[in-house]
């Protein structure tokens, strides 16, 4: 078969494509403080498996042979795509609870009381916040006052339910920041993280450039930035997951991981916990929409004691910087035998 220049040329970059879309699953395994090439192919996933679907369709009318053998291992790319989209589940309103993770972004941007009303109308069971001013809590009068509430620098978890015991998790004179709380919901206890790894602290403006000496000096800060957040997010890592593992009770995890899905940090705790979204998601799952693209970095994770029934992100609560998941659930009647 003879293949003209130009298609050499594109096979040869789909290939590349591929490769780099593969390699993100490297993360389960290379920790950031080794290598952290891995990490930066994760960020690029949205715009790598859009690449590759624009190929694979031109090939469908240029090399039929090429589209039929880029669409059999497309199969290899699908786990990592339904993290951002997914589509397996719909909403069910046979569950017994409802959770909510929301980083809101300390009210800045339409006010706290916009976002009380929002929370109150979603009416959750559990609440796990992150980016809060823990003052909004220090007042009975203040924020969600029907809630009972564990709260702690940066983050914090409200419950429909009572709380009967709270710890702020120690991450050791680093900027992220994670509690727990046990709730007894009905006959049972739970225990819920609210976690917070490190910002990265990107802003816009080291996106903006008007000369090639401009956009040396800001991808080398881009990447010293997004580096140094890796490497802490590891050692964040650590003792979260020691505090996760060591709970006595089924375990519901929601946090703003700064990181992207099939990163190193994604994979520390879907290695020992499920994802709602990627379990039971409904539609896109990006929950940062500041920048450039939109990203996932907001995620909520359970143990095998609860049934996963239904998760989506909710795009039409424009009153943060991200946009908060909700996720239901079904506690198993047999979770102590689980545990």
């Amino acid at each position: 078969m003879k293949v003209k220049k130009r298609n050499l040329v594109l096979l040869f970059a789909h290939f590349v494509i591929a490769f780099f879309l593969l390699s993100i699953n490297f993360n389960q395994w290379i920790n950031p403080k080794f290598m952290q090439h891995f990490e930066y192919i994760a960020l690029s996933f949205p715009i790598l498996i859009l690449l590759y679907l624009i190929l694979t369709i031109y090939w469908f009318f240029r090399i039929r042979t090429f589209f039929y053998l880029f669409l059999f291992c497309l199969i290899f790319f699908i786990p990592n795509l339904m993290l951002w989209i997914n589509t397996s589940a719909k909403e069910d309103s046979t569950y017994e609870l409802k959770a909510m993770s929301y980083n809101l972004f300390y009210g800045k941007k339409k006010g706290i009381k916009s976002l009380e009303t929002y929370v109150k109308n979603q009416k959750p069971d559990v609440l796990m916040f992150q980016e809060i001013w823990s003052r909004q809590w220090k007042k009975q009068d203040n924020f969600l006052t029907e809630y009972y509430t564990a709260v702690f620098p940066y983050v914090g978890i409200s419950s429909k339910y009572p709380i009967i015991d709270k710890q702020e998790i120690d991450l050791y004179n680093t900027n992220g920041h994670a509690c727990w709380a046990d709730i007894v919901v009905k006959k049972d206890t739970i225990r819920a993280f609210s976690v917070y790894l490190e910002p990265i602290y990107l802003t816009r403006d080291l996106f903006k450039f008007s000369t090639q000496t401009e956009l040396e000096v800001n991808t080398k800060e881009v990447r010293r930035l997004l580096g140094k957040g890796f490497r802490t997010h590891e050692d964040q890592l650590f003792f979260i997951k020691k505090e996760i593992q060591q709970s006595p009770y089924p375990v519901i995890v929601g946090g703003d991981l700064n990181a992207v899905p099939s990163s190193y940090e994604y994979f520390q705790l879907a290695s020992f916990l499920q994802d709602g979204f990627r379990e039971k998601g409904d539609g896109l799952g990006t929950t940062y929409h500041e920048y450039f693209y939109p990203l996932k970095i907001d995620y909520t994770f359970f143990d095998d004691n609860f049934e996963i029934l239904y998760s989506y992100v909710d795009h039409k609560a424009k009153l943060s910087d991200h946009f908060p998941i909700m996720t239901y659930f079904r506690i198993k009647e047999d979770y102590e035998k689980v545990k």
